[in-house]
Order: structure tokens, then C-alpha cells, then sequence
């Protein structure tokens, strides 16, 4: 359904922010969440049990904007300092599960109603409130053959997601509710196939519908610096996904492996356009608008780099593995491990993702004696040079980071735990390939802090 309401075009955006190349962003995040949990046994003829849980949570960021030091006098009476952007989401979640198993089958029964609303306002109110309904129904079995252990799970996802999109240059306001069903499935197959080794190879087919922002984000996102714009036409997206993985475990060895294929029809990402695409554009608005009013638009936003929810089939593929030792050591258990995940992904005309993470190999050790563990890691981050459109590749790095904790039993009814943290110890210059802002944003350098945990 869509609906087109006509609002009169002011001229709010005449003092805008011209450039917001010279600006420092700030955030708070506030986020306060009610959880109930339960279980009701009945050990009935049907129904076992029923768990059940609700959960209601308020989030909201606050994103503020300062000027960078340096302007002159002039500068600083015309540009005054930015009102701060307030990001709220609103949800709550109602659950249960049915259990149905018995005596040669492991079954359960899922429901769920989730009711969100998302909001944006302030300076920075780049998409228009919606508001995302969810009822989910699903199914999962499990039984025991003799040859191997059969997993299977199903779900039905009626999602009903409503918002509008307004058009910046004239003021008008399209509606739009997205009501559509998604099916999803998922079968596994896994065999022991020694006492120290076994397989699983399985399959699954996930249908998801694009998020209230993919579909209607229309603004500036100075975070990203990006103007996005989203798209209330873009179809589900369907993933194919194939794995297989092995354990192995002996007591003093251990390892798992694992790899996959998936194939994503209709993918949906944030595309930066390219210069040529934007210059097009620029020249089609001007000869639209007028060239004064095209000027107007492009100083309003700052140069930001245009970038649009697209789809397009890609294919994802890759593995991961990990093995280490267990040795003995005084009155602990020393643990050595070495692992490496690698991700590739193309989409179907050949150019690549884009903000996907480089290949990495990961070197761990730990201790722990009764109450004290102390672990050391080493991340060896790939250079990324397979990089998407508008992207530029990104150098790699080494992350070591280490932590010491030790709990405490506190009237036998509470524990404290206190950890001691240095992270980036080499304190490298890193940057994370998949940020929309690794040039500007790198990693945290070195730090070191104390954490305590208190349960009771």
C-alpha cells in the first residue's frame, strides 16, 4: 500500500552546515532493558513444558556534532554549534516454547511477537519514524538414527514493516507498509565417524525481508559521511547456505575445521556511487532544479558521498579452523591454540563485496589454576586487497591483547571477578576494513583498564 501526501517545501535547510569536513562527532548511548524468564512444567500427554520470556527495551544514542579548532572569527558567527541527533528504538518481545519431545524424537514449537519502533530526531533525522512488527512460528526436530543424527528446524515469518520517505527537494511524503510472509529452513547431518572424530555437513535456506532502514533512509548520515538512501521497492533476500565441519578431540589434541558455500540471491548492501554516477547526478538535478538550487543541495550536505541500498547476487565462501594442545602445567591446564578464518565474497558480474574483513590467523595461549586465568592473544590481520567498489584497500596489522582474572567467592552466595586488560600492547595504527570510516576512525591504540563483575 502507498499513500503520497503533499506538504509545502521551507527553507529550513538555508543555514545548514555547509561542510562537515572539519567536524568531530560525539555519542552516548542509553539502553535499559526488562527481562522476564520463566518455565512451566505440565508433563502432560502432548506438552512437556512451555518456556516463556518478555523482554521491553529503550535504546537511544545521542550523536552530537563540535567544529574542529581553527576557524576563524567569521567562520564560528556563522556556523553555530550543531543540535545534538537522538536515535531511539523501542521494543518488546513476546516468546514461548513449546517442548513436544518423547521417547524418539526431540521436537519443539516456537512463537514469538516482537513490536519495535525506531525514531530519529534532531539535526541529523536522516529516515522518518516506522515502526517493525514480527510473528514468528517454528518448528525443530532431532532424532537419533543409527547411521547418523538428523537436525532439522523450520520457521514462518509474517512481518509487517510500515515508514515513509520524503523527498528533500519538494516536500512531499510517500507512505509505505511492507506486509509480507518469509520461509526459512534448516537440515543437518552428523556423524561419528571414530571415537575421537566426527562430521557434520548441512544445509539451509534463510529468507529475510530488508530492515525498516534499508528500505526507508533518506539523509545525511554524518557518521558514515554518507548521504544514504534507502529503497521501498527491494525484494527479500534469500540465502542458500552449504557446510561441512569436523572435530577432532583426544583429550591432549583438539581441533575443528570447517567450510562453506553461500549464495545470496538479491544481497542487499549500502553502494557508494562512483564520481562519474554522482556528476550525472548532480547535472540531472541542476538541469532539474535549476543550478542555484543545485548548488544549494550539494553545499547542504557537505560533499557527503552519495551511497544507495542496492541488490545484487553475490556469493559468499570461505572457511575457518582452529586446533591446539592441552598440556599439564604445575596445577593448571596450559592451552596452546592456532587458528585462521578467510571470507570471500563476489557478486554475480565479478566485482567484489564490499567491507568485508581480510583474512586473519589467530594465536592464542592461556592458563588457568582454580580461580586464576590468564590469557595472551596475537591477531595477524591480512592486508584487504580484495576491495569493492569506491573502496580502497586496507593495510593489514597485528592486534596483542592479554587479560588476567581472578574470582572471588563471597559468602558462598555471591562471586567477584576482577580482570586486569591491556589491549593493542604493540599499539598499532589499525584500521577495520569493513568501517565506513577507516580512514578517519582507526582502532583504539594502546589501553589498559580493571573490570569487575559482581553476580549474586
Amino acid at each position: 500500500m502507498k499513500k503520497k501526501v503533499m506538504m509545502k517545501h521551507g527553507d529550513e535547510h538555508e543555514d545548514e552546515e555547509e561542510e562537515h569536513e572539519e567536524e568531530r562527532i560525539f555519542s552516548t548511548t542509553d539502553s535499559e532493558s526488562f527481562t522476564i524468564k520463566g518455565l512451566y512444567n505440565v508433563n502432560g500427554n502432548l506438552i512437556n513444558s512451555i518456556s516463556y520470556n518478555y523482554r521491553d527495551t529503550d535504546y537511544s544514542l545521542v550523536e552530537a556534532h563540535a567544529e574542529e579548532e581553527g576557524h576563524d572569527e567569521h567562520e564560528e558567527e556563522d556556523h553555530e554549534e550543531h543540535a545534538p541527533t537522538l536515535f531511539k528504538t523501542d521494543s518488546a518481545e513476546y516468546g514461548a516454547i513449546f517442548d513436544i519431545s518423547n521417547d524418539n524424537m526431540t521436537q519443539k514449537i516456537a512463537l514469538n511477537l516482537v513490536d519495535e519502533s525506531s525514531s530519529i530526531v534532531g539535526e541529523e533525522a536522516f529516515m522518518n519514524p516506522a515502526k517493525n512488527e514480527e510473528f514468528t512460528l517454528g518448528y525443530y526436530a532431532s532424532k537419533d538414527l543409527e547411521a547418523f543424527k538428523v537436525d532439522f528446524g523450520f520457521r514462518l515469518d509474517q512481518i509487517d514493516r510500515t515508514g515513509s520517505v520524503t523527498d528533500e527537494d519538494h516536500g512531499d511524503v510517500d507512505y509505505y507498509s511492507i506486509d509480507d510472509t518469509t520461509n526459512s529452513f534448516a537440515v543437518s547431518l552428523g556423524r561419528e565417524l571414530s571415537n575421537t572424530l566426527d562430521m557434520s555437513i548441512g544445509y539451509a535456506s534463510v529468507e529475510r525481508l530488508p530492515s525498516v532502514i534499508e528500505l526507508f533512509m533518506n539523509g545525511p548520515h554524518l557518521a558514515t559521511g554518507r548521504l544514504e538512501t534507502g529503497n521501498p521497492n527491494l525484494k527479500s533476500e534469500t540465502s542458500n547456505n552449504f557446510d561441512i565441519t569436523f572435530n577432532f578431540d583426544n583429550g591432549d589434541y583438539y581441533g575443528i575445521a570447517s567450510f562453506y558455500i553461500n549464495d545470496v540471491d538479491n544481497y542487499i548492501t549500502l553502494m557508494d556511487e562512483d564520481d562519474e554516477h554522482e556528476d550525472e547526478h548532480g547535472d540531472e538535478h541542476g538541469d532539474e532544479h535549476g543550478d542555484e538550487h543545485g548548488d544549494e543541495h550539494g553545499d547542504e550536505h557537505g560533499n557527503l558521498i552519495h551511497a544507495n541500498y542496492v541488490q545484487e547476487n553475490a556469493e559468499f565462501d570461505g572457511y575457518e579452523f582452529e586446533f591446539g594442545r592441552i598440556l599439564s602445567l604445575g596445577s593448571g591446564e596450559l592451552t596452546l591454540s592456532f587458528g585462521r578464518d578467510v571470507v570471500n565474497a563476489k557478486f554475480s558480474d565479478g566485482h567484489y563485496v564490499p567491507r568485508i574483513n581480510p583474512s586473519r590467523n589467530i594465536y592464542s595461549l592461556s592458563y588457568a589454576q582454580d580461580d586464576l586465568v590468564f590469557r595472551l592473544s596475537m591477531k595477524d590481520v591480512d592486508k584487504q586487497n580484495d576491495f569493492g567498489e569506491g573502496e580502497t584497500a586496507t593495510d593489514g596489522y597485528q592486534m596483542l591483547d592479554t587479560r588476567l582474572t581472578k574470582s572471588f567467592d563471597i559468602s558462598g552466595k555471591s562471586k567477584l571477578r576482577v580482570s586486569l586488560f591491556g589491549r593493542n600492547l604493540l599499539d598499532e595504527a589499525a584500521r577495520n576494513h569493513a568501517s565506513f570510516v577507516k580512514n578517519e576512525v582507526p582502532l583504539p591504540g594502546r589501553n589498559y583498564g580493571i573490570k569487575f563483575n559482581l553476580t549474586y
